[in-house]
């Protein structure tokens, strides 16, 4: 990790979760391809990539105005929302990151606070969370809808900043997008880029450390 200014114990986790606690974005993406095909709108996730850590309004404003969509942002949100939302209240479809729980439980047990700063709706956070049986583990759920802007904006991290009650300094955001390692440098939080095989073509080059496993970290050495 790169140097911070001061004296700082790095005291809270920042976590993204789609992508980085939850394999949840192949699935995703097939859902919005799908969806765009009612419009007759042929897309592919070379197309999508550009919106991976974005929230929905963001990505569906830029499409409506692309596609000339005839359904407001608001109705083209709600209604791929309520289908991935069904699409997860079976628990097979809802599988974890290699390493990730093993990961907050660790953190849990050395006595760091952690958050889910996500993108995606609370609705999901929630019930992904939820049945992965690791709510205990997080202070607080936070979702992008919390907030003005969405990543690569700083907003959500120092939303979430506020709710652990800690310095920028004193945080690490994880993180698997380009959009949400740009939001963190924005915060001026230091975040871990966690290339998996679903985004590894996002450009992590501004993370202060890229990994491939969750297994790569030494916490010893990280948090001292």
């Amino acid at each position: 990790m790169k140097e911070s200014k001061g004296d700082f114990m790095i005291k809270a986790f920042i976590f993204d979760m789609d992508g980085v606690i939850v394999n949840s974005e192949p699935e995703l993406v097939k859902i919005e391809i799908e969806y765009m095909a009612n419009f007759g709108v042929e897309i592919t996730k070379k197309d999508l990539d550009e919106f991976v850590g974005t929230n929905s309004y963001y990505m569906f404003d830029k499409l409506k105005k692309k596609y000339n969509l005839n359904k407001t942002v608001n109705e083209l949100v709600d209604e791929v929302r309520g289908i991935y939302l069904d699409h997860i209240q079976l628990k097979e479809n809802v599988n974890a990151i290699d390493g990730v729980i093993p990961l907050i439980k660790d953190l849990h047990n050395r006595g760091i606070k952690m958050v889910v700063a996500s993108s995606s709706p609370v609705s999901w956070i929630e019930k992904i969370i939820g049945t992965l049986e690791i709510r205990e583990y997080f202070q607080e759920l936070i979702s992008g809808d919390f907030v003005e802007d969405s990543k690569p904006a700083p907003d959500i991290f120092l939303y979430a900043l506020d709710k652990l009650n800690v310095k920028k300094e004193e945080a690490i955001v994880i993180e698997d997008s380009e959009n949400g390692v740009k939001a963190a440098n924005n915060a001026g939080i230091k975040v871990i880029g966690y290339e998996g095989d679903e985004t590894s073509n996002q450009n992590l080059s501004h993370a202060d450390m890229v990994i491939k496993d969750f297994n790569e970290l030494d916490l010893d050495e990280l948090l001292k």
